[in-house]
């Protein structure tokens, strides 16, 4: 394993590919979701994988292996929300007809993910109950603010990974001093994004993607790609949006983020208290979050908060 302080700009490519490792056989897990009626969060054995807050579905796979640490049993949950009430008939509860409906699969990504390899593992759904004396059904979480459900599913995949597994359970801690420490990494990151300060954060950098790269047996042309948007990063001009900060808890007590505090925007509800603005190639304004999981390694303390690999 890889030590972030031995990262720089010149060895960040040739140290990624050393770690990721391929094999004749590489499972590589996806989700289709589709929702009515309803915003949603999704997650695999706690580990988020999507914040659904702006209404709308999505026709593409949300792919899952970064949550997937080792072979076995997996679990993956959903957390309903109603959808805008501008969708919902005005109402702030989920509707009787709100559903979501999942489908998980497993491809080869040593063949090239064909469709002929595709194998569906488990679909489900938020679950539907009968209307007293009659075989109408409705939502069970009708009327309520939120709803969740977790479903469990079996994986495969050669690697084996500990990731925040190997982690204390930061709801143990210092509230008060906890988030004091977490702040402090999300400003030094902040501090020094830009510019030639980059060589500061390119461990962290390297740390906080590394496990992506290895859970989907990445290519070298991905691992530039990673490389590359770091660099675009540092030379981005950026507006930092501060509209106050909250602690999100996840891998059962052992990560933690730092979020936006604005649940009652959409438009900042669940994002990184990393996020800025920046102008594009074409002059519109676009906005852009770091993601920064921060987990304390078995044994450690307030001050090994470290970010998460």
């Amino acid at each position: 394993m890889t030590n972030q302080d031995t990262i720089t700009l010149e060895n960040y490519k040739d140290k990624m590919l050393s770690e990721i490792k391929h094999y004749p056989q590489e499972p590589m897990y996806y989700i289709y979701v589709h929702n009515n009626l309803c915003l949603y969060e999704m997650l695999v054995n706690d580990y988020p994988i999507e914040k659904r807050f702006e209404y709308s579905t999505s026709g593409t796979p949300f792919y899952i292996n970064t949550a997937i640490l080792k072979s076995g049993k997996q679990k993956l949950t959903f957390r309903m929300y109603p959808a805008p009430k501008e969708y919902n008939e005005g109402s702030d509860v989920l509707d009787q007809y709100a559903s979501l409906e999942f489908k998980i699969y497993v491809n080869n990504n040593a063949t090239g993910l064909k469709m002929a390899n595709e194998k569906k593992v488990l679909e489900g759904a938020a679950k539907q109950i009968n209307y007293e004396d009659s075989s109408q059904k409705y939502f069970e979480g009708k009327g309520k603010k939120y709803y969740e459900f977790t479903v469990e599913f079996d994986a495969q995949v050669p690697y084996s990974l500990e990731s925040w597994t190997a982690g204390e359970d930061l709801r143990k801690f210092d509230q008060k001093k906890l988030e004091e420490k977490a702040l402090s990494i999300y400003d030094y990151y902040r501090d020094n994004v830009s510019g030639d300060k980059i060589t500061n954060i390119v461990g962290i950098h390297y740390t906080k993607n590394i496990r992506d790269m290895i859970t989907e047996y990445e290519t070298r042309d991905k691992v530039n790609s990673i490389y590359n948007s770091l660099i675009k990063i540092s030379e981005t001009k950026k507006e930092w949006q501060n509209f106050g900060h909250k602690i999100v808890f996840n891998g059962d007590g052992r990560i933690l983020t730092l979020e936006q505090s604005n649940d009652s925007d959409d438009r900042l509800r669940g994002r990184s208290a990393l996020f800025y603005l920046y102008n594009d190639e074409d002059n519109v304004k676009m906005s852009y979050d770091i993601y920064l999981p921060l987990y304390i390694p078995k044994g450690g303390t307030i001050d090994d908060l470290q970010v998460l690999r």
